[in-house]
C-alpha cells in the first residue's frame, strides 16, 4: 500500500533545518514570536532509547527545541579519528524526522559555547555526564 504524503522529505527537512550562517536571525525571528528556546546539542551518531529519551525530554523545556550537531571533523577531534559512523548529513535527518524537535543545526567547534553564545537560549539541556557548564 502506498501512502500519500503532502510533502516529500527533502522539503520537510528544509522546513526544519537552520543554516548555522542564518542561526542568529531565525532565534531572534523566534524570539520576537514570543516563543522559548530551548537548546540540546551534541554528536548523537549512534541514536539510541536514552538520546530518544533525552531529546524528548529536551522538547517539554520550550516552546521551541533547536538540536545542534556536532560536525563530523569535531567529532574526528574530541572522540576519534575513526567517528563519526553516520555522516552529519544523515545525522541532521534522523534528528529532523523526531516529531518533537523543531529545529537542527550544526556546529564546527568541539564544545557548544560558541553556539550558545549566538542562540542565548532560554533553556539549554544538557546530559548529566557533562555537568552544569556543557564541558
Amino acid at each position: 500500500m502506498l501512502l500519500s504524503r503532502d510533502k516529500d522529505f527533502q522539503t520537510f527537512f528544509a522546513e526544519k533545518w537552520i543554516d548555522p550562517q542564518g542561526l542568529e536571525r531565525k532565534v531572534a525571528a523566534l524570539k520576537a514570536e514570543g516563543k522559548t528556546i530551548a537548546t540540546l546539542n551534541g554528536s548523537f551518531d549512534l541514536l539510541h532509547a536514552g538520546h530518544l529519551h533525552m531529546i524528548y525530554e529536551a522538547s517539554l523545556q520550550g516552546d521551541v527545541l533547536i538540536v545542534a550537531l556536532n560536525s563530523d571533523r569535531s567529532i574526528q577531534q574530541y572522540k576519534s579519528p575513526k567517528r563519526p559512523i553516520i555522516p552529519l548529513e544523515y545525522r541532521l535527518r534522523m534528528m529532523a524526522a523526531l516529531a518533537f524537535v523543531s529545529y537542527v543545526t550544526s556546529f564546527e567547534e568541539t564544545d557548544p559555547c560558541i553556539l550558545l553564545g549566538k542562540i542565548k537560549p532560554h533553556v539549554h539541556v544538557n546530559g548529566a555526564e557533562y555537568g552544569e557548564n556543557c564541558n
